[in-house]
């Protein structure tokens, strides 16, 4: 009888201590998904501050190409203005 309590608590705690792994693992598992989601969040948020970036640096340069057109035709000016 007392081979038989012993080998049910040894049982018991080994049931309980498989009850504690799991309970781990499914904590662990979770934290892993939501750091997941944290990282999917973070890199959906730096691709579109990219795309805004590169319309942003799209607009400087037609900007910068205008003004090269103007300052052009300003330089044609001042020279006939000269003369």
């Amino acid at each position: 009888m007392t081979k038989i309590n012993e080998t049910q608590m040894s049982i018991a705690s080994s049931v309980e201590e498989q009850r504690a792994a799991a309970a781990e693992i499914a904590r662990t598992i979770n934290d892993v998904a939501m750091s997941t989601e944290i990282m999917r969040t973070a890199i959906e948020e730096t691709s579109e501050a990219a795309d805004k970036v590169k319309a942003t640096a799209s607009s400087n340069n037609q900007a910068a190409e205008s003004l090269l057109s103007v300052s052009g035709e300003f330089q044609q000016l001042t020279v006939r203005f000269r003369l």
